[in-house]
């Protein structure tokens, strides 16, 4: 069972809280219009934690509008080194 999540928004650490209705809940912190990656991880009761996702946070205060995207980030092996690839 997940018992915290937790992750970066740019250079700002997040620490979410569940709510009753089982919500998990963070704040970002406010700038006027914005655009972060952010990367979250799980933790569950044993305190194993694992990446959870990567999401795109996009807010555009003059539309008052907020956008969420997740990101598909896929690592690949290649001979003794590796490569990484975001997908869309």
């Amino acid at each position: 069972m997940v018992t915290r999540v937790f992750g970066k928004a740019g250079q700002y650490d997040l620490e979410f809280t569940k709510t009753p209705e089982g919500l998990w809940t963070a704040a970002v912190p406010f700038v006027e219009s914005c655009e972060y990656v952010i990367d979250l991880y799980a933790e569950d009761d044993a305190g194993n934690v694992s990446y959870y996702a990567t999401y795109l946070l996009t807010f555009d205060s003059s539309k008052l509008q907020v956008e969420m995207m997740p990101l598909q980030y896929v690592p690949e092996l290649i001979g003794q080194g590796y490569r990484e690839e975001w997908i869309d």
